[in-house]
């Protein structure tokens, strides 16, 4: 049997695309399955040369007639053909090559596999070729990435560390960090970064760093005393996405202990002022309680009623001031005082030190919100003025009645404006009162507290009775203006 014979039946028992070509590219035998590509018979194709069924962009038969003279073995390969339905079919096949004994001829035979088969397999390889690039370039661009954060975080004077949130890993730490914990990337934070630790430390703060729907909250700030080093760090940590895509906790820690120890410094220092403050207020009260004093004795040896009513208001102002330092060695910051409960404290000690005909006087107090506290430089003035409106009032409204009411009020003119107002329901001033020319001391002290220490302004209404009003813009504390 000749070799194109053999290879003739060898057609026949195949299933998938077979066919047969000698040394110049001519088809010696196909089988049905290779016919029906191309909607001919095998008659037709026999004969004939294969390179007209090949498409532009295929391998010319002279490749794998080449390959096998060179062989003279098996290959593999693909074509690509025009067939009926599929002008550039992918013809992927294995070669046998095979020479005559008897006179050299050359004939090659070709098996085509089961396209659906090769198709899917090589579908399999280009999915898994492209998974494998897409990896290595992610892969390649963590990479970079982590670089570059690294430079950044190492060229800082602070201690930068990344940790897992479960397993409290620690996955980076810059060079700072590194020289003075040492190389700890792999190990448990709080094994490493902090001494007697046990377990995670129960001062961590990532319990924080996340809100109700599992979202990063920002940075947290906050200090603590490293039991390793023994220096004071302020901490700022936060939620970030680390580079493969999950949550970390980032740690940036400052050291502070020079910070601290100068806040500390600074924390004595007023201490020991608020102290030395306190008692300057409590001796200021105590020499002015006994300057009052030692007018009251005068007073009761005094048979001249207008000296004694000098005398007494001139106690009465004094007290006033007074009063403003015991308000101020009960304050606990020393700098302001609360006007509501000194103008109620001062109001009632003047009704018990001037009613000496011990009439039914009442005092109703109308307050505004929210607390009005005012400074020393402030509080003193505002001290005398009400004195003198109160003490005018008790004295000089009631006369000839056995009752009176006193109605004081504090209000807001504006955001800046304090107004407090002094009116009586007594017997009145004169319809021709000015109060730029009256001739009372103790008013004409008020007007001048009113507007040029205090900087504002006093003004004067006939009412029921007489009514007091003076206004100036609160210069302390400023963070309350």
């Amino acid at each position: 049997m000749n070799t194109a014979t053999f290879f003739g039946q060898m057609a026949k028992l195949h299933d998938t695309p077979f066919f047969v070509l000698d040394g110049e590219g001519l088809i010696v035998a196909v089988n049905e399955s290779f016919a029906t590509l191309f909607q001919a018979s095998t008659a037709d194709l026999v004969g004939t040369y294969l390179d007209p069924l090949l498409a532009e962009n295929s391998p010319t038969v002279q490749c794998a007639v080449d390959r096998a003279q060179r062989s003279n073995d098996t290959g593999i390969g693909a074509f690509r053909m025009r067939a009926k339905d599929n002008p550039n079919l992918h013809f992927p096949y294995a070669e046998i090559a095979h020479r005559s004994p008897s006179n050299g001829q050359l004939h090659i035979a070709f098996r085509v596999h089961r396209m659906t088969e090769f198709l899917l397999l090589n579908a399999k390889i280009d999915a898994l070729r492209s998974e494998v690039k897409e990896r290595a370039n992610s892969e390649n661009e963590r990479r970079v990435a982590l670089d570059q954060l690294r430079t950044i975080l190492d060229s800082m004077d602070s201690l930068v560390y990344v940790s897992d949130f479960e397993t409290h890993e620690v996955l980076l730490i810059n060079e700072y960090g590194k020289q003075t914990w040492g190389d700890i990337e792999g190990k448990k934070c709080w094994q490493s970064l902090h001494a007697g630790q046990t377990g995670p430390c129960d001062f961590c703060t990532s319990e924080y760093l996340f809100d109700d729907n599992g979202e990063p909250t920002g940075v947290y700030v906050w200090q603590i005393k490293n039991s390793l080093t023994g220096k004071w760090y302020e901490c700022r940590d936060q939620a970030m996405r680390w580079p493969d895509g999950r949550f970390v906790r980032m740690e940036i820690a400052t050291d502070i202990t020079q910070r601290k120890a100068m806040e500390d410094k600074l924390s004595d220092n007023l201490k020991e002022k608020e102290l030395l403050l306190h008692e300057l207020s409590h001796r200021t009260k105590n020499n002015m309680q006994m300057i009052k004093a030692l007018l009251d004795l005068k007073i009761a040896g005094i048979k001249d009623p207008r000296m004694k009513a000098i005398l007494r208001e001139t106690g009465g102002r004094i007290l006033s001031m007074s009063l403003v330092h015991e308000k101020l060695y009960q304050s606990e910051n020393l700098a302001d005082i609360d006007l509501k409960s000194y103008i109620r404290e001062l109001s009632e000690y003047l009704i018990q030190e001037f009613n000496v005909e011990d009439k039914d006087i009442t005092i109703d107090f109308e307050f505004c919100e929210p607390e009005v506290r005012l400074s020393l430089d402030q509080s003193m003035p505002c001290a005398l003025i009400l004195a003198e409106l109160t003490t005018n009032a008790i004295q000089h409204a009631f006369i000839g009645r056995d009752k009176g009411e006193l109605r004081i009020r504090l209000t807001w003119q504006n955001e800046k404006r304090i107004c407090i107002t002094v009116e009586d329901n007594g017997r009145g001033l004169p319809n021709d009162f000015d109060l730029d020319r009256a001739k009372s001391f103790g008013l004409k002290i008020a007007n001048g507290l009113a507007c040029k220490q205090l900087r504002g302004d006093m003004t004067f209404q006939q009412v029921e009775g007489a009514s007091f009003r003076f206004c100036f813009d609160r210069q302390f504390p400023p963070e309350q203006t």
